[in-house]
């Protein structure tokens, strides 16, 4: 199952300082002010979302996994290791997934299309691609390459040293998805919100419109 938390900034701030210790992050004071708390509140989010899906879907709680990651640095369940899951977080929002399949997500809030960042991590076929495009659309098909290709390096468990350029999409280009619609993608499902893009990567996906394959939790309801 897939869950998405759109961050509404109702959630209070004082109590998500009382939670990294229960989610087995590493927290000091120097990360309750500014950039550095912005990017824990996300990581602490992500995983109280996880936890959430995990207590609706298994019955346990994210604690309960004994959590470590494999030399890529992909998180792995030591007390379920039948059960596979995945999370991802940005500024506007954050994902995960559990299930009975590896699986990797990424979400992505929305970027203008950059050059530079373009060749860095298009295969040549798929640049080719963007090149017929008109550039408003550029951007789109950008930023959906980029999450796609983010799951699946998330799903391999390569991470992003395996090379996104390696990862050829170019047969999905240009994909049609306006937003709040999802598509399945072969082994992608891709899904696109008003302020961000999200995408997984597995071998169990839900069918393309089934009804609830993608649950929406508000931040507030998260605590």
């Amino acid at each position: 199952m897939i869950y998405i938390c759109e961050y509404d900034d109702q959630a209070d701030d004082r109590l998500l300082q009382e939670r990294p210790g229960a989610l087995l992050l590493q927290y000091t004071e120097s990360d309750r002010t500014g950039i550095r708390w912005r990017k824990m509140r996300e990581r602490i989010l992500a995983r109280l979302l996880l936890d959430y899906a995990l207590k609706k879907e298994y019955g346990i709680s994210f604690p309960e996994l004994e959590l470590y990651c494999d030399a890529h640095g992909k998180p792995h369940s030591r007390a379920y290791p039948d059960l596979h899951f995945n999370i991802s977080h940005c500024s506007v929002a954050c994902a995960c997934a559990v299930g009975k399949y590896p699986v990797g997500i990424d979400i992505e809030r929305k970027f203008d299309y950059r050059e530079n960042l373009a060749r860095k991590v298009c295969h040549p076929k798929e640049w080719s691609a963007l090149q017929e495009l008109e550039p408003e659309i550029r951007s789109e098909q950008m930023h959906f390459l980029w999450s796609l290709k983010e799951s699946f390096v998330k799903w391999d468990g390569k991470g992003l040293s395996y090379g996104m350029e390696r990862i050829d999409l170019s047969q999905y280009l240009p994909i049609e998805l306006d937003t709040g619609q999802s598509c399945r993608l072969d082994r992608f499902l891709l899904h696109c919100g008003e302020a961000f893009t999200m995408a997984v990567c597995s071998d169990e996906l839900p069918a393309e419109g089934a009804p609830g394959a993608i649950c929406g939790k508000r931040e507030i309801e998260l605590l």
